[in-house]
């Protein structure tokens, strides 16, 4: 029914062919035209105008879907002291009792006393080498440390 360029042969089939395409072409047509006359593009730029003044006239407050609790954190105060009470026992685990107690008491003395100026890592990591038998297992009692004293500033 076509023959090798893909027209149809039979008479009535390629007059619907043709005549489909001289509509499409006429749309074609239309369509060059608006764009020359710019027809809508006033009303494209009148409402990109009215959104960028709508931006610029909208206040912080009424931008702002969720307003940032500086205080708290990454924890709200119920999930931190969870937080809190799995760390410890993890590290009561993976230390055990004796040693976590001398690490947090140490790294805590360490990290927030306020007679430490400057914290000498290589320091710390040798004196916990003499309580437990992998220091760096003590990343998990910093941690602690940390979520206490975020605990801490988020109380005052």
């Amino acid at each position: 029914m076509y023959d090798i360029l893909g027209v149809p042969t039979d008479i009535d089939t390629a007059n619907t062919y043709y005549s489909q395409h001289d509509d499409f072409e006429d749309d074609e047509e239309e369509i060059e035209e608006d764009l020359k006359d710019g027809e809508g593009e006033d009303d494209d730029l009148q409402d990109l105008i009215g959104m960028m003044q709508e931006a610029i006239d909208t206040t912080l407050d009424k931008s702002l879907t969720v307003h940032d609790d500086t205080v708290a954190g990454a924890f709200g105060p119920a999930a931190r002291n969870v937080k809190i009470r799995n760390l410890r026992a993890e590290c009561e685990t993976k230390l055990g009792k004796e040693a976590f107690d001398h690490a947090y008491k140490y790294l805590r003395e360490s990290r927030f006393s306020d007679n430490s100026t400057t914290i000498d890592e290589t320091l710390i990591m040798k004196k916990l080498r003499k309580v437990v038998p992998n220091p760096s297992d003590c990343f998990l009692v910093d941690q602690l440390l940390f979520l206490e004293e975020q605990a801490k500033i988020a109380h005052m």
